[in-house]
This record gives structure tokens, C-alpha cells and sequence, in this order.
């Protein structure tokens, strides 16, 4: 017994040491989320919801996904007004920080347009510690969105810096 407690340990401190993949998505309707976890590979679920008890949709489909999936997947929720986009890419950087190095997927596919922006924001922001970002379309599919490079020459940003100095 004692040889198998120590097995059990091994394991686990081998599954904590391997990457797991993380998916982090705005939620409104449970759909989308359902759509987006049986197409991507995820051991940990983020969702990115509006403030408790703010929509009633939300806190519906946050019971569906979870009464779905707690078995088989890690969900967690962040919570921020779904118009404070500040506030939801401050909140989705810190949660790349802290799940990095694993895999971070990025689905933008459900919730608000704000959340939406927000939350690709906080990817773009982050591009290194991320996979991708992603869109499901309506007709099937998964559409890649670019991680675009936001690049300038050192002469280009001293400038801007003076210009905003005065």
C-alpha cells in the first residue's frame, strides 16, 4: 500500500508537469462553447462572464456548460462587466500569465462584441504566450484569426514618445 501511495503521488506530479490545453472564451449562450470544446482539445475552460447575476442568460449557460463538462474539463469563470473592455483584457492577460506555459487557445466566437475585442486584445497583447485565436462560423468551421505583429523601428518610437511628452 505504502509503494502504491507513492505511485499515486508520481502520477500526479507528472500530470502537473505536462502542458494542459486551455481554452478561454467569452460566454453568453452555452452553444457556442459546446461547439468550441468538441472541436478543440481542452483539459481547462475559462470563461470570461458578465458580472454575477447580471444576465440571467449567462448564469444559465454557465450551469449548462459546467453540469456538461465538470467531469471531463477544469471550468473556471472571470467575471467582469461585459462593456468594461479594459477591465475583461486586464483580467484574460493575467489568466495567459498565469496558465503559461500551457497551450492557450482563444475562442471569440460567443458573448459580446465588447468581450470579444477585449478578450483578442489581451491575445494580441500576449501573442507569444497564446496558440491562437479563434472564430466558429455559423456554417461549420473553424476560422483562424492572424496574430498580427505590432512592430515599429526605435527612431519611430522615441518619436511618439516625445510627441506625447509635449
Amino acid at each position: 500500500i505504502e509503494d502504491e501511495g507513492k505511485f499515486i503521488n508520481l502520477c500526479n506530479k507528472v500530470e502537473s508537469m505536462t502542458e494542459k490545453n486551455v481554452l478561454i472564451s467569452p460566454i453568453y449562450k452555452s452553444k457556442n462553447i459546446m461547439r468550441a470544446v468538441s472541436q478543440v482539445k481542452v483539459d481547462k475552460l475559462i470563461l470570461i462572464a458578465d458580472e454575477k447575476d447580471e444576465s440571467e442568460d449567462v448564469e444559465e449557460a454557465i450551469k449548462d456548460v459546467k453540469n456538461s463538462l465538470e467531469d471531463v474539463v477544469d471550468v473556471e469563470v472571470k467575471r467582469a462587466s461585459p462593456y468594461d473592455m479594459p477591465a475583461i483584457a486586464g483580467k484574460v492577460g493575467k489568466v495567459i500569465k498565469d496558465e503559461y506555459p500551457n497551450k492557450i487557445s482563444i475562442n471569440i466566437t460567443p458573448g459580446r462584441k465588447t468581450q470579444g475585442f477585449a478578450v483578442a486584445f489581451a491575445g494580441y497583447s500576449n501573442q507569444d504566450k497564446i496558440e491562437d485565436i479563434f472564430y466558429l462560423k455559423e456554417e461549420g468551421g473553424k476560422l483562424l484569426i492572424p496574430l498580427l505583429e505590432f512592430s515599429m523601428p526605435e527612431n519611430q518610437r522615441l518619436v511618439l514618445k516625445r510627441i506625447s511628452q509635449g
